[in-house]
C-alpha cells in the first residue's frame, strides 16, 4: 500500500515538474491582439471607447496604441510612458516600480509561465484567484495620494488562459478596461510600435 501511495506521489510531482518546464520554455516571441478600450469617468453620462492594438515582443517590450498612437501605453525595457493626447509622460518612482511589476505579470500571463516572485516589491501586492490576477499597491496614505491608479487587473480567458481583459482602477470609482480578442501569437511584428517620438 506504501508503495503504491509513494509511486504515485513521485508521479505527481514528475508531472508537475514537467508542466512548470513546458511553461517555463516558452516559445512566445511575439503577440497581437486587437484592444477596446472603455474608460469610465463618474462625472460623464457615457463611457468613451477606443478601438486599437495591444503588441508584446520577447522578452519585455508591451505596447497598447489608440487614435492614431494619440494615446499609447508603453513599457519598453526599464522605460514606462503613457500617451494621451499626444501629450507624454515618463512614469518614474512608485508610477515606475508599479509598471514594472505589471509589465513582469503581463510576460508571465502572456508567455503563459509561471507569475514571478515579488518578494522584493514589498508594497506592491500581486495575488490570484482562479482567472482574476490582482496587483495593488499597498502605501501609507502620503504616498497612496500621489498614485493617479489604485490598483491593475487581469483577467484570463478560462479555456485558453490567455490575457482577456486589464483593468485599471484609478482614484473615486473611475477606470479603464482593455478588452483583448483576434490574438496573433508568434506573428511578424514591426518593432517600430514601440518607438514613441
Amino acid at each position: 500500500m506504501r508503495k503504491g501511495i509513494c509511486k504515485y506521489i513521485v508521479w505527481q510531482f514528475v508531472l508537475i515538474f514537467s508542466v512548470t518546464r513546458v511553461f517555463a520554455q516558452s516559445d512566445v516571441t511575439t503577440f497581437k491582439a486587437d484592444v477596446t478600450r472603455t474608460s469610465h469617468n463618474v462625472l460623464l453620462v457615457k463611457d468613451a471607447t477606443a478601438e486599437g492594438h495591444f503588441y508584446f515582443q520577447r522578452p519585455d517590450k508591451i505596447c497598447m496604441i489608440f487614435n492614431d498612437r494619440k494615446d499609447m501605453l508603453l513599457m519598453n525595457g526599464t522605460t514606462y510612458v503613457m500617451v494621451e493626447k499626444g501629450k507624454k509622460q515618463v512614469a518614474k518612482g512608485k508610477m515606475q516600480e508599479l509598471f514594472g511589476v505589471l509589465q513582469k505579470v503581463l510576460q508571465a500571463v502572456i508567455c503563459q509561465t509561471a507569475l514571478p516572485d515579488m518578494t522584493e516589491h514589498s508594497d506592491i501586492q500581486v495575488s490570484r484567484q482562479g482567472q482574476v490576477i490582482q496587483i495593488v499597491p499597498t502605501l501609507d496614505a502620503k504616498a497612496r495620494k500621489r498614485m493617479p491608479f489604485t490598483s491593475f487587473e487581469l483577467t484570463l480567458d478560462a479555456r485558453t488562459h490567455k490575457l482577456k481583459t486589464l483593468r485599471i482602477n484609478e482614484k473615486g470609482e473611475n477606470y479603464v478596461v482593455y478588452n483583448l480578442s483576434g490574438y496573433v501569437q508568434n506573428g511578424s511584428l514591426d518593432s517600430a510600435v514601440f518607438n514613441v517620438n
